[in-house]
């Protein structure tokens, strides 16, 4: 597991702080370098803690175990200064500075008081890198070591979920209100790290080991740092990614009117400002696609208006019934019949059919067209979808081949 989970966070903490870097450098307000500080010091938490650079650093350092202790006043220092980024983005800077020094003072003591309970304890530890810490809390002097430290690092990550919990109630509605609150969710997860640890103080002392619970802290260590390090990272991927996602859902919608929109381009050719064979994607670039989006729903418009005259009230009673017998919503119900409307009409149109007398206010616009453009749009979509896919659609335009040319649709 370490050799799988550890990696990972040193990766997404890499990554992160390169997301960070250009605003660091254009810009490098002291929130901003507390963040990249964190996912630095975050790096060197999980760094040291993959097997071999464990080994590495303990033996080439002199001390048995000493990654351990680094590593553990890395994850202090990295919760720490998660703290400072919600101070320094959350008060006045001078109020700010006084409350990040006493919280430095303080993790700086306890600190001091980790590495000396360490070194006592160092001569009765064993040099397994995996369990060194669950296999040393017999020692009692390493017990003092983990009751203070879990004390500090569980105070560390209470507050620093209350503070990103509350300063997200600040915020305006967003990616960085969103950030906050995943970041508030690991600090609580990190608490089964905190408890798997405890657990290797009590169950000395019950006759029992904490081995069992090992697992429990890893998961707990690397889940709270993973959640925490997306948290803090997701304003600066979020808005691009959630643009790249609404790209990807406009042109989705483009290609979705296309088979309505190429229908009525091919009997009224003259509502299209760019004809069928000259709009492939190929041929445009993709900084053009709002303005062709909102031509073909415009054009699709254009020839709704045109064909309203070639519109049955026949077919518009057929489709609807046949529609509801298929148990669609009231929404698809209408869409259905707006689709086999416009289908019959072409068909009409191509024909060269004279139009029925119909009063005109029989077809006007339907109401679930909405008031806003995006409502306009569902709407579109629903009915091109219908035009190109539903069987009743189909079968009205079935049976309107099969019928004389002087008839009405009887389904």
């Amino acid at each position: 597991m370490n050799y799988v989970l550890y990696p990972a966070c040193v990766l997404i903490a890499f990554l992160a702080l390169l997301l960070r870097l250009p605003a660091l450098i254009r810009k490098p307000e002291p929130g901003l370098v507390a963040l990249c500080l964190y996912f630095v010091s975050l790096m060197f938490t999980f760094g040291l803690s993959i097997p071999p650079v464990f080994v590495a650093v303990s033996k080439g350092l002199g001390v048995p175990n000493l990654a351990g202790m680094l590593t553990q006043c890395c994850a202090l220092a990295a919760g720490v200064v998660q703290q400072l980024v919600v101070l320094a983005w959350s008060s006045p800077w001078e109020e700010a500075k006084r409350r990040i020094r006493r919280r430095l003072a303080f993790s700086a003591l306890v600190i001091v008081a980790m590495s000396v309970l360490f070194a006592l304890s160092v001569p009765q530890m064993t040099t397994r890198p995996h369990t060194f810490a669950v296999d040393s809390a017999q020692i009692p002097t390493y017990q003092a070591y983990l009751v203070l430290y879990l004390s500090c690092y569980a105070l560390t990550l209470v507050e620093t979920g209350r503070l990103c919990w509350r300063y997200s109630g600040e915020v305006e509605p967003g990616s960085l209100r969103r950030g906050l609150r995943v970041a508030a969710i690991g600090s609580a997860f990190g608490l089964m790290y905190v408890g798997a640890r405890a657990a290797d103080i009590i169950a000395p002392h019950l006759g029992g080991t904490g081995h069992p619970w090992e697992p429990l802290a890893r998961i707990g260590a690397a889940g709270a740092a993973i959640l925490m390090m997306l948290g803090w990272s997701l304003p600066t991927w979020a808005p691009p990614l959630s643009g790249a996602w609404a790209q990807v859902g406009r042109y989705r919608s483009y290609l979705r009117l296309g088979p309505l929109w190429r229908a009525v381009v091919d009997v009224l050719p003259g509502i299209a400002l760019a004809s069928p064979d000259s709009s492939g994607p190929a041929r445009w670039s993709p900084r053009q696609l709002d303005f062709r989006l909102y031509r073909r729903m415009v054009e699709i418009r254009d020839a709704r208006i045109q064909l309203q005259r070639f519109y049955s009230p026949t077919v518009a009673t057929a489709a609807r019934t046949h529609a509801h017998s298929e148990g669609l919503s009231l929404l698809e119900v209408e869409a259905v019949v707006e689709a086999a409307n416009l289908a019959a009409a072409i068909e009409k149109k191509r024909a060269d059919e004279a139009p029925l007398p119909v009063v005109d206010s029989e077809f006007d616009q339907p109401e679930q067209t909405g008031e806003s453009l995006h409502e306009e749009q569902q709407w579109l979509l629903l009915v091109a979808d219908a035009f190109a896919r539903s069987p009743v659609v189909a079968d009205v335009l079935a049976s309107l081949r099969r019928a004389p040319s002087s008839s009405e649709v009887a389904l």
